[in-house]
């Protein structure tokens, strides 16, 4: 329900979020490794949400977040992902384990982001239905014509 709130009223830039609700911890999430989720096309991580509280059970977990209205091109996206990771290197335990979970989309921005801030500890990339065919698609010979629709009413 957070999550779906927090979608509706998401303008700004695009940013990582902890997508639920504090909770009363057994142990505190920077004990825990860190998994950042990075959506699919939509933007918001919203197919993946109800898997959110289990995997909160093992993981520190944050989502990226893409506004609907942002239009960040993609090195700009890896861009703000990269400086999370360094922020989240230096204010980490040395040993802390880093998990990138990219779903469509999101697998694309994750094997940027490992190629880009790989030597940062990033090496636990978790692809679920990447969209690595995305060439073979129809979205690729659409893609010229997407930045020119109007933005929703």
């Amino acid at each position: 329900e957070s999550l779906i709130e927090y979608i509706k009223g998401s303008g700004g830039p695009p940013r990582v979020f902890s997508p639920l609700p504090p909770r009363n911890w057994t142990r505190t999430p920077e004990d825990l490794p860190l998994l950042l989720v990075l959506p699919g096309i939509d933007g918001t991580g919203y197919t993946a949400a109800s898997q959110f509280p289990a995997l909160s059970e093992h993981f520190d977990l944050k989502t990226f977040l893409i506004p609907v209205d942002d239009r960040t091109p993609l090195d700009g996206l890896v861009k703000i992902l990269c400086d999370y990771i360094e922020f989240e290197v230096a204010s980490s335990r040395p040993d802390r384990p880093i998990y990138v979970m990219g779903e469509s989309f999101g697998g694309i921005l994750s094997l940027l982001l490992a190629d880009a801030c790989g030597h940062l500890c990033l090496n636990r990339v978790v692809l679920v239905n990447p969209a690595t065919s995305f060439g073979n698609s129809i979205w690729a010979s659409m893609g010229d014509v997407l930045p020119q629709l109007p933005a929703q009413a």
